[in-house]
């Protein structure tokens, strides 16, 4: 059922996936992050969950993780 929470749930989910592809080839660039800085102001993500979800992915792709 599509639930507040589950719609807030996609679209951290969304969010997670664009840091993730941007992420891929080392490193975010200066237009993947104005991108991603759209993105997060269209899915009403605010700038401290966008923080948390870049640092956890980033954590996990860290060599040893």
């Amino acid at each position: 059922e599509n639930t507040p929470e589950y719609a807030a749930f996609r679209k951290m989910q969304v969010y997670e996936e664009a840091v993730s592809e941007a992420h891929f080839d080392g490193g975010i660039s200066r237009k993947e992050r104005a991108l991603l800085e759209r993105l997060r102001d269209s899915l009403g993500i605010s700038p401290a969950d966008a923080e948390a979800i870049e640092s956890d992915l980033i954590a996990s792709l860290a060599p040893g993780s």
